[in-house]
């Protein structure tokens, strides 16, 4: 369905469907259209709820234990609404809360780059570095898809960094092991 298409009310009962379907996946398809036509009181509302509903979905994971498929778009975008959370707590200088959602993420994904990259951002935040640090050293600008929604791509540096962080990585992870008991 072609949104430029739709007049406000019909984008607004496609908002309210999508929240009460709790579809996080439609939801991100409509605040791109509206960041696109410079609708930021609807994009704020709308990442409102994406933000509400993927840490209601990442508590549900949780004591589930399922871990997410990221092949499929809802799941996909439960997390990309955790992870864009965590890196904005991270730039706001909150490490702790910043770090608190990696630790969440890391057990239900299980995709290589992006676990990676969650790895190093649970190091470099339970550290109190900058997440400019993170993306100026360890991440590959060069080799990122223009169209990716996570940090997936890495330097050399990054896995340097993993083997000298190893014992921070495992203190923290030992933590959460804890929380599971």
């Amino acid at each position: 369905m072609d949104l430029k298409a739709l007049s406000p009310q019909e984008l607004e009962r496609l908002s309210q469907e999508a929240i009460a379907k709790r579809d996080v996946a439609e939801l991100y398809r409509l605040l791109e259209h509206y960041r696109q036509i410079g609708a930021l009181e609807e994009e704020a509302a709308l990442g409102t709820h994406i933000l509400t509903l993927s840490l209601d979905h990442l508590a549900q994971r949780l004591l589930s234990q399922e871990p997410f498929d990221l092949e499929d778009p809802l799941d996909r975008s439960i997390v990309r609404g955790v992870y864009e959370h965590a890196l904005e707590r991270w730039e706001r200088g909150d490490m702790a809360g910043a770090k608190e959602l990696f630790l969440s993420l890391i057990p239900l994904v299980d995709e290589p780059a992006l676990s990676k990259g969650l790895l190093l951002a649970l190091a470099l935040s339970a550290q109190g570095e900058p997440l400019q640090r993170f993306v100026e050293e360890f991440v590959d600008l060069d080799a990122l898809d223009p169209g990716s929604i996570f940090f997936n791509a890495f330097t050399p540096a990054a896995d340097n960094y993993l083997t000298q962080a190893r014992q921070i990585i495992e203190a923290e992870l030992e933590r959460t092991r804890k929380w599971n008991q």
